[in-house]
């Protein structure tokens, strides 16, 4: 067997399980410290173990009860979809005689449900805030936030792994689009093996619209044209006139034409578009970082680890830069960054400072940074705009550095230490540690 993965359902009962804060037994904890691997793969293999801890596989969870009614909202769509495509395909009879219009037919059985996927596409192409959570999918995720009960806090924290719920409703309205072809293919069955139908289209611009339709027909029919000629229709003869009655048996081609249309130009490609939805589902879940503020502080409590701890991870060649000028002494700070930090600083710069040469200096510094990287600063001197630009112009330059935010700040700065992990905790960089340590006299 593999390693264990996450599951959306999982994911979800983690979310309702860290909303609770529940104390951990001690068992527990001792199998989550003794996880290996690196840092990443530790955290998300020692959240999940901590999410399925004690819990069996048919036991009702928030998260099986989730996705139950999800499902449940998803076969009600199905069947309302399925009913109207039915009905409307039975509506594509002319009541005064002149058969079964196969343009009309194709424009509601199979157009127009792709015109509205289409639409959501350019919407969600120009309009890149808007994900596949928007409109129908954000209103049954409310649904069933109600129906369970959940709290706002909950519900914002399940709504912030929008896109993984974004590609589940994706998966689930595939499921109204299949039964919406399927119901229009029924209807078209019940027409053909209980009715005396004919086949026909008629406009008012019949060359150019029989031109049209042979293109489409062509089209369409390319899958299937040479294995089954005998469904593919004559266009030409299906011509409805005024004045004339169709004959039910002048064109069966028209019947096998549409419903293969129906399967291969309908339903296929919503099945590939659910396996699709299901394997980007699948990829974020592997991805996850649980880097949200509350993520970070659940699994500091669940590592044991401390924001002094030393780091395990030796770094040779470090350049330290100080953040607003602190100037301290660099050689009382050495012996920390040696022998606790397990960096060798090799360089100091400064910057946010009125030297503008000074400034520019360090930022070429930090581009030819050959490794780590130490930010200095003050316990009382967080400025968040400052730290995220600074921070933003690192990453732009070294993806994947190790990032040292070194906080001089003593025992009696409480509240600033809080101020700065809470800091820490909302940066989503799994490579950016906090550290404090006393200012040396």
């Amino acid at each position: 067997m593999g390693a264990p993965r996450w599951t959306l359902r999982e994911l979800i009962d983690f979310e309702v399980q860290a909303s609770e804060s529940a104390p951990s037994p001690n068992e527990l904890l001792e199998k989550i410290r003794a996880i290996e691997g690196d840092p990443l793969t530790r955290k998300r293999n020692g959240l999940l173990l901590w999410t399925s801890y004690g819990k069996s596989d048919d036991e009702a969870s928030v998260g099986r009860k989730f996705l139950a009614s999800l499902a449940m909202i998803t076969l009600g769509f199905s069947l309302v979809s399925l009913l109207s495509s039915a009905a409307a395909a039975w509506g594509s009879k002319a009541q005064d005689g002149r058969g079964f219009h196969v343009l009309v037919f194709l424009c509601i059985a199979l157009f127009f449900p792709w015109l509205i996927f289409l639409c959501g596409i350019l919407v969600m192409t120009f309009r890149r805030h808007l994900t596949p959570l928007s409109f129908l999918g954000s209103w049954m995720i409310g649904r069933v936030s109600k129906s369970l009960s959940m709290s706002d806090s909950l519900r914002s924290s399940l709504l912030d792994h929008g896109r993984i719920l974004g590609w589940r409703i994706s998966r689930q309205l595939q499921w109204v689009a299949i039964c919406y072809h399927l119901g229009a293919a029924l209807g078209l069955l019940a027409l053909v093996f209980f009715r005396d139908v004919a086949f026909v289209w008629e406009s008012t611009t019949p060359d150019a619209m029989q031109r049209f339709l042979e293109t489409l027909v062509r089209v369409l029919s390319a899958p299937w044209a040479h294995v089954l000629p005998q469904a593919v229709p004559d266009v030409a003869l299906s011509r409805w006139q005024a004045g004339t009655v169709p004959s039910p048996s002048s064109n069966h081609a028209w019947w096998h034409f549409l419903l293969l249309a129906l399967m291969i130009w309908g339903v296929l490609p919503r099945l590939l578009l659910m396996l699709f939805s299901r394997h980007k589902e699948t990829v974020l879940l592997e991805k996850m970082a649980f880097a949200a503020p509350h993520h970070r502080k659940l699994w500091r409590s669940l590592d044991g680890v401390r924001r002094e701890d030393v780091s395990a991870a030796p770094q040779d060649g470090a350049l330290v830069i100080d953040v607003g000028g602190i100037a301290p002494d660099h050689e009382k700070l050495r012996p920390f960054l040696l022998q606790h930090l397990r960096v060798n600083p090799i360089a100091w710069y400064r910057t946010d400072v009125l030297d503008a040469q000074q400034t520019q200096t360090t930022q070429e510094a930090i581009r030819q940074a050959p490794a780590g990287i130490v930010l200095l600063v003050e316990a009382t001197a967080l400025a968040p705009r400052l730290m995220t630009t600074l921070l933003g112009k690192i990453r732009n330059l070294h993806a994947n550095n190790r990032v040292i935010i070194l906080c001089l700040a003593d025992e009696t700065q409480q509240q600033e230490r809080e101020q700065w992990t809470d800091f820490a905790d909302g940066l989503a960089d799994q490579n950016i540690e906090l550290y404090f340590h006393t200012p040396p006299p």
